[in-house]
């Protein structure tokens, strides 16, 4: 292998990556209890790299972004979608900024798991929480009896960001 070239080695994941699963799924919600256990894996692994020291350029690592990140990443587990797929990167950055733009939280989401979602993306940085609060956060979910969800003979309109969701 030629020196100039870099790489990056990942754990070999037979389901593939967290994005073509979540696509793989999308014509069908995912049960609370696998949104709730993905959530706390990516939380868990999140707050262990915060916890270590690292630097960027000299910089110390922002990681408030990394939680920014994380609250839409719970949105996209939750509704097996991705938010904006009408936007170019460009116009969703602005957006954001500009005009606080975030995905719409579906009705039948437990309340639970939508706090943690707006915590995460909130628009002062300072306000969102550290990953080991978030960690705790959705280890407090109540799983059993989906958690909150509404039941499926009372959910018209209830869908995520969308009606039509793509092949």
């Amino acid at each position: 292998m030629p020196n100039n070239i870099c790489c990056v080695v990942v754990e070999y994941l037979p389901g593939g990556a967290l994005k073509s699963y979540l696509i793989k799924n999308r014509r069908r919600k995912l049960a609370f209890k696998v949104v709730v256990e993905l959530a706390l894996d990516l939380a868990r692994g999140l707050n262990y790299l915060h916890s270590q020291k690292k630097v960027l350029n000299g910089n110390p690592y922002n990681r408030k972004c990394d939680v920014y990140s994380f609250g839409i990443c719970l949105w996209e587990i939750y509704c097996c979608d991705m938010p904006y797929p009408d936007l170019s990167f460009a116009e969703v950055t602005s957006a954001v900024v500009r005009q606080n733009l975030r995905p719409e939280i579906p009705r039948c989401c437990p309340s639970s798991l939508a706090n943690v979602m707006k915590r995460c993306w909130d628009a002062n940085p300072d306000k969102r929480p550290e990953m080991d609060e978030v960690v705790s956060l959705l280890e407090a979910i109540d799983v059993s009896k989906g958690g909150g969800m509404i039941p499926p003979d009372q959910q018209g309109g209830c869908f995520c960001f969308r009606r039509n969701r793509g092949p």
